[in-house]
């Protein structure tokens, strides 16, 4: 297991992470690829749409969205799947994980 998480360490785009074979190092991979992308909307959207795994690609958004709670509304928006939309519903609603909100 050492091996491949260090092998996720190094990979240096998605492709590189989809050959990891420990499933929890391939999605943190892909989440510490994706992460930095945040910064630059178009980089960020060419790695996200070229997710073809829809649970990953649901996954990286919701722990983008959970980690950067001022963007979640947006990073939740992309999702793809029911069951995310209603994790995500969650997070955003929880004030305590969606960051702050305007008073009324």
């Amino acid at each position: 297991m050492l091996v491949w998480l260090l092998l996720a360490c190094h990979t240096k785009d998605l492709a590189g992470c989809a050959t990891l074979g420990d499933p929890i190092a391939r999605e943190e991979c892909r989440y510490d690829f994706i992460k930095p992308l945040l910064a630059d909307e178009a980089a960020f959207k060419a790695a996200i749409d070229s997710m073809t795994d829809a649970p990953s690609r649901d996954l990286v958004l919701l722990r983008l969205a959970v980690d950067n709670p001022e963007r979640a509304q947006s990073l939740c928006g992309l999702v793809r799947l029911p069951a995310t939309r209603e994790k995500c519903d969650k997070v955003i609603g929880r004030p305590h994980i969606a960051g702050p909100r305007p008073s009324p």
